[in-house]
């Protein structure tokens, strides 16, 4: 069942010619709540009363607030007054499109007027009331009379009979001149509608609009932004603007210019930031920054984010005309330590890459930089520590001047050279031999080589010379001290091998003619003497060596002598006797046989000892 609801009113307001009391019907508010996108949008009366009047007529301006055309067919009307007075509208409403209702065509009321304004642009329909005698215009919809808007223009009087009534309650600004009509507010590209005729519309410029009226897309938003400012690799904090369209055919497209970045949903961000229109409208907030690489030396004062969309006038977001700055960004290049060996050389210069860096931004790379040495790269620089200076990085993906940079040093360590020593095998000697020289090189310190014997009682060293004392071995050692540039050399060692010349106590030496020799002792160079080698053996506990002498010269005397330690010698208890054997004995010699007692002395050498008097 539909609801209703009778009030008995008395005219008042704008309706001075009315007398006695009027009845009004309303339908209660579960009816009043059934709406459709057909919206009342500009309401314009006493057109035409005045000479300054902007336009020659009343008029009443519908929308379809909708992407589909609307069919009017008579099922739609639009009402003026507490009368009922009625207007039964015909045709189609565009989608997105307008509807203009002309009133006042020829005035009915005893009202003198002088007649101005523009002519009203040809409407969809026309009729001769006259709006500014009403106080409310309502749409309605068929079977049911159903008011689907409407929009309160009386006084204040009138309206406070109406308190509690609908949409139609708080009256809309009223115009007071004939220079201003009633229009609904667009809010974010949309049409406002919260039932309230005080809320949803205000005064401005008459305007009208018909069924043939193209609409233009329209773009606002246009707004000057405040300074921005960030340090190079980081995006500077956003400004949020509200931006909106209306009557577009093509989304809202913000292009940021160079060095700035856009978003529609504060979370992606790109050179455009698009606002998808609905219905002809697009809205929404949107955030601009500096993205986290634009370039230190850029300007960025007084730039354009251009708000666009097809058919529309373009409308800028301008930056603020100065305080916009991107700082440089802290960078460190530190050359990395590097070394050599002393005698070896060593090059710097551009196009290093020895290097590392802390504080690139968005993945950037250096290709190289120029090391400078303060020294060390000669072969004879010195063993020690020289600096090495990175500068002019260059290359890569940076670009220097986004960057604060700093160059640390690296350093370059001249060690010391290794020295070798070429000490080679030494031959065996004998007891008695003389002293002969070690011989060795080294390496570049210019330090002589020194040796030393691990065994003095085998043999003693003197610079180079060597002394053989005993019957052993020793080891032989070179070395080569360092100096500042020359590690000391590894130490070489060779074994000495010294040998006893003459037969000891228990026979355990063996005679060879390397020890003593073939010659007959005294014999002439030619005897037949030499062949024969002295003999040594050990008889009944006495020390013999049997030799061939020369006892044909008296100038030449044969002695045996006796030593405990082969350095003191002594001719005292030798004895020496012709052995019975002459056979091969030259003229002029014997072989004799030469003995010494042990006696109570723990060891006794035995040799033969030649001396030629004057």
């Amino acid at each position: 069942m539909k609801n209703f609801s009778i009030r008995i009113i008395k005219a008042g307001g704008k309706l001075p010619f009315y007398l006695g009391i009027c009845v009004v019907i309303f339908f209660s508010n579960d009816l009043l709540a059934q709406n459709t996108n057909l919206k009342i949008t500009q309401v314009y009366y006493t057109g035409g009363s005045d000479a300054s009047a902007a336009y020659d007529g009343d008029f009443v301006e519908l929308c379809n607030n909708s992407d589909s055309d609307v069919s009017l067919n008579s099922e739609y009307h639009l009402s003026l007054g507490p009368n009922g007075w009625f207007i039964s509208l015909t045709g189609t409403i565009k989608a997105r499109g307008f509807y203009l209702v002309r009133y006042k065509v020829n005035p009915q009321w005893s009202d003198s007027h002088s007649h101005g304004g523009d002519p009203i642009p040809t409407p969809d329909i026309t009729d001769e009331r006259d709006i500014s005698r009403y106080f409310y215009v309502i749409l309605y919809h068929n079977p049911t009379f159903t008011p689907i808007d409407g929009v309160n223009i009386g006084d204040s009087g009138y309206n406070e009979s109406y308190v509690g009534q609908f949409f139609l309650n708080n009256q809309a600004p009223l115009a007071d001149t004939s220079q201003l009509a009633i229009q609904r507010k667009r809010v974010n590209g949309a049409w406002q509608d919260t039932g309230s005729s005080a809320s949803d519309f205000e005064l401005g410029t008459p305007f009208p609009r018909s069924s043939s009226y193209v609409a233009s897309p329209t773009i606002s938003g246009a707004a000057t932004a405040a300074a921005f400012t960030t340090t190079y690799g980081t995006a500077s904090a956003e400004q949020s603007f509200n931006i909106s369209g209306s009557n577009l055919t093509e989304n809202l497209v913000a292009t940021a210019p160079t060095g700035f970045e856009v978003s529609a949903d504060g979370t992606t961000y790109g050179t455009t930031a698009t606002f998808t229109q609905a219905g002809g409208s697009a809205s929404g907030t949107l955030r601009i920054r500096l993205k986290a690489n634009a370039a230190v030396a850029s300007n960025y004062h007084s730039q354009n984010i251009v708000l666009s969309s097809t058919g529309a006038t373009s409308v800028n977001i301008t930056t603020a005309a100065s305080g916009n700055a991107v700082t440089a960004r802290a960078l460190a290049i530190t050359a990395n330590n590097d070394f050599k060996i002393f005698g070896q050389t060593k090059s710097y210069g551009s196009g290093s890459t020895a290097f590392t860096s802390s504080g690139l931004q968005n993945g950037e790379t250096i290709g190289s930089v120029t090391i400078t040495a303060n020294g060390g790269t000669a072969a004879n620089d010195n063993a020690t520590t020289y600096i090495l200076t990175p500068s002019l990085a260059t290359g890569g993906t940076f670009s220097a001047g986004n960057y604060s940079i700093t160059y640390n040093t690296g350093t370059l360590t001249v060690n010391k050279a290794d020295q070798t020593i070429t000490f080679g095998p030494l031959p065996e000697k004998v007891v008695g031999d003389a002293a002969f020289n070690l011989s060795a090189s080294g390496g570049g310190s210019g330090n002589a080589v020194t040796f030393a014997s691990s065994d003095s009682s085998v043999a003693t060293i003197s610079g180079a010379s060597v002394t053989m004392v005993g019957k052993g071995t020793t080891t032989i050692t070179a070395s080569q001290a360092g100096n500042s540039n020359w590690n000391a050399a590894t130490n070489v060692t060779q074994t000495l091998t010294v040998k006893s010349r003459f037969a000891a106590w228990g026979g355990t030496e063996t005679m060879t003619p390397a020890l003593v020799g073939l010659y007959g002792i005294g014999a002439a160079s030619n005897s037949t003497a030499m062949a024969a080698k002295p003999t040594s053996s050990v008889v009944s506990g006495n020390l013999t060596l049997t030799a061939i002498v020369r006892t044909n010269d008296p100038k030449l005397k044969v002695e045996g002598e006796t030593s405990a330690d082969l350095i003191a010698w002594a001719t005292n208890a030798v004895t020496s006797t012709n052995t019975t054997d002459q056979t091969g004995v030259d003229t002029g010699h014997a072989r004799k046989t030469f003995s010494v007692p042990q006696s109570s002395d723990s060891k006794k050498f035995l040799r033969l000892k030649a001396t030629l008097s004057p």
